[in-house]
């Protein structure tokens, strides 16, 4: 099954072999060279947001209304780097 929450997420991509160093899910903004996903706040509630860092700046930023459909396409998208396996048989 694939992971809905980032602390889902998080374990995934670590029994998948994933370089945890790739990866960032909190305080992103002291990340270099990294995919992240975090959350911020809005007036009108939490989204989720996902991007690449190198250095000060962010680049692909892509904004999400939930955290299932921003875990969603971080997995995806990181998989397409090539820095997680697919696994064939997910639902």
């Amino acid at each position: 099954m694939r992971p809905k929450s980032v602390s889902e997420l998080e374990a995934w991509l670590a029994a998948q072999g994933g370089d945890q160093t790739y990866f960032c899910f909190d305080d992103c903004h002291l990340a270099y060279d990294a995919y992240c996903l975090t959350p911020r706040a809005t007036k009108a509630g939490t989204v989720w947001e996902t991007y690449y860092t190198e250095g000060r700046g962010q680049a692909d930023l892509r904004t999400f209304a939930d955290e299932a459909t921003a875990c969603a396409y971080f997995l995806s998208w990181v998989e397409d780097q090539g820095l997680a396996r697919k696994a064939t048989n997910d639902a």
